[in-house]
């Protein structure tokens, strides 16, 4: 699933082998129409280094994080500058231009930016193809990725989505795709009435929701042309 603020794009795999993140992940980035500002961003699970490579092929700009454990070669090493206040509890020991090796050894075709920080006593590397943005501002884009987890956490506790109401691929897809639906408008009414949370009470509660949204969807309705 792709994710900016909402749900941008989807994708639903039942083959086996896309068990591989390194596939599935993959494949949907690559499937995604990229604009001239995005940046990808993903986690751990993609760890190829030829997936590394296609990205930066493709001219997809990526932030992700790799293992301590990565090997690599350092080519270059770029000037830290001064740390913010704002990221304190964040350090840049490292901000390097680097070559990455492969499971069998092999050296990626093309330079990567390895950014290594400190955070809580706990080391991070970040891993880029992106050149101008600062170390810090790097790592402040990858923290951005946690609010895909958090909406999946909202898919699961607030929208049910843990449950399946259907065994079969067509079921699945069906109950997938309502569920993002209806996130999408919850996301809209929230924004739309500035809310910073939405918390569904019970039948007692004062708080008609499902008023409040009706009338927030019918403001932001637009004439459907025949």
């Amino acid at each position: 699933m792709g994710f900016n603020r909402i749900p941008v794009t989807a994708s639903f795999f039942s083959d086996q082998r896309y068990v591989s993140e390194d596939i599935a992940l993959r494949e949907v980035i690559l499937s995604y129409t990229i604009k001239t500002d995005d940046i990808i961003v993903f986690d751990r699970g993609l760890q190829s280094r030829k997936a590394y490579e296609q990205l930066s092929e493709a001219n997809f700009r990526f932030v992700t994080r790799l293992n301590p454990y990565v090997k690599y070669s350092i080519l270059s090493e770029l000037k830290i500058k001064s740390q913010k206040k704002s990221d304190d509890t964040l350090s840049i020991d490292h901000d390097s231009i680097v070559t990455l090796y492969d499971k069998k050894n092999n050296p990626t075709k093309g330079f990567y930016r390895l950014i290594i920080s400190t955070k809580d006593g706990k080391p991070l590397y970040f891993l880029t193809n992106i050149e101008e943005l600062h170390a810090f501002e790097i790592a402040h884009i990858y923290k951005q990725r946690w609010q895909i987890e958090v909406f999946f956490k909202f898919l699961k506790q607030h929208l049910n989505f843990s449950h399946l109401l259907s065994r079969n691929e067509n079921g699945i897809k069906v109950i997938l795709y309502t569920t993002l639906i209806a996130a999408i408008l919850l996301t809209v009414f929230k924004s739309s009435n500035n809310y910073k949370d939405i918390k569904f009470q019970n039948s007692n509660s004062p708080i008609n929701w499902k008023y409040y949204l009706l009338r927030t969807l019918s403001n932001c309705a637009v004439e459907i042309p025949k």
